[in-house]
């Protein structure tokens, strides 16, 4: 496995170093560590309490989020974590973790609920949630400066759930949501993750789009045409691939790609930062390595896609078994081991190492 996981690293030593010829084109780099309903990496809070374990990667990083649910509420599900372990509530100040993003100028992202159907198909109970997340952080002096709404469209229009919304309705609920949030915080920055191939990105040309289920495309930008009839806009927009169903749906490399470059076309034009999701729990990892080999060669076979074309990386981990793990970056087998070799070279130091995207 380690033998893998060093060859596909060498491949992405080459990865966003300015190769491609989009001269001053940089990519902000997202940081999740891994988080679910039931667990999170064992070493999430050492993250802050031994900063000295993950220097260079800390520099790659621009976001770091977390679900808006560790903010405060109660984290008693997490029941394969250890209480003390838990990255939520108290546990996160007593590391003083929002005061170390700040000195280590990383900007601070939640990720947020708007229409699920096991809490509220009107989007409701996840405004409420995410202003009362947001109050008790600025009540601690922390700034949120990026909203993440969660594949709102899949729980939107899933005919398996409970929601049974047309496009329209959906739309017009997430941007009541955004305009909401809003009102009240307008320098936060929201933007919308949406789950792909259970939505095809784009359509071809050729293709009657009202024979199709709507495209992650039309999603994008009929949300942020709404939103600019409010005088708003939609900041970002972020892929979250799964490319096992990609495979059993026989969609190509080929095809994903043309498919991804219309949504970054059309995000471009429309002033909207298009990011792809980096994550190694596709269901089929069961140990960190294995986590990181997987997350390694998506991103790859990603920069040979779309280099060029996305201005964010996000990477991220909702594995049921807390994997990968963070720390030490020093490890090929750790999430920041990942982020730390990403564009460099074996020889790089501290002082030369630059950020992914960057053209210096």
């Amino acid at each position: 496995m380690k033998k893998k996981i060093t060859l596909t690293l060498t491949v992405l030593i080459f990865l966003f170093v300015g190769t491609d010829g989009h001269e001053g084109h940089s990519v902000e780099i997202w940081f999740t560590p891994a988080i679910s309903l039931t667990t999170s990496s064992p070493d999430y809070l050492d993250l802050f309490t031994h900063p000295e374990l993950w220097p260079k990667s800390r520099r790659k990083i621009d976001v770091f989020q977390m679900a808006s649910w560790q903010v405060w509420r109660d984290c008693s599900h997490m029941v394969n974590t250890p209480p003390e372990r838990r990255p939520w509530g108290n546990n996160l100040i007593m590391v003083d973790a929002y005061n170390k993003l700040k000195a280590w100028k990383m900007r601070l992202s939640l990720g947020a609920d708007a229409i699920k159907p096991h809490h509220d198909c009107t989007a409701e109970w996840g405004a409420q949630n995410i202003v009362g997340d947001i109050n008790f952080l600025q009540n601690l002096g922390v700034q949120v400066d990026f909203i993440a709404i969660d594949e709102s469209l899949v729980a939107a229009m899933d005919p398996k759930g409970r929601c049974h919304l047309s496009f329209e309705e959906a739309v017009e609920r997430i941007a009541w949501w955004i305009q909401y949030v809003k009102t009240l915080y307008p320098n936060i920055k929201i933007g919308s993750i949406e789950a792909y191939p259970y939505f095809r990105a784009a359509y071809s040309p050729l293709v009657d789009p009202n024979e199709h289920p709507p495209s992650l495309q039309r999603w994008m930008t009929t949300l942020d045409r709404t939103l600019k009839q409010r005088g708003l806009k939609l900041d970002f927009f972020q892929l979250d691939v799964d490319m096992n169903y990609a495979k059993r749906l026989e969609i190509t490399d080929e095809e994903w790609q043309w498919e991804f470059q219309q949504v970054a076309k059309s995000a471009r034009k429309r002033g909207i930062a298009f990011g792809m999701i980096i994550n190694g729990n596709l269901g089929n990892c069961s140990n960190s390595c294995q986590c990181v080999s997987i997350a390694a060669d998506w991103l790859a076979r990603v920069h040979y896609r779309l280099d060029g074309y996305l201005d964010q990386l996000s990477f991220q981990s909702w594995d049921d078994n807390g994997f990968p793990v963070n720390l030490p970056e020093s490890e090929i087998c750790t999430h920041t081991g990942l982020i730390k070799n990403m564009g460099m070279t074996d020889n790089s130091s501290d002082e030369s190492s630059k950020r992914p995207g960057s053209r210096e």
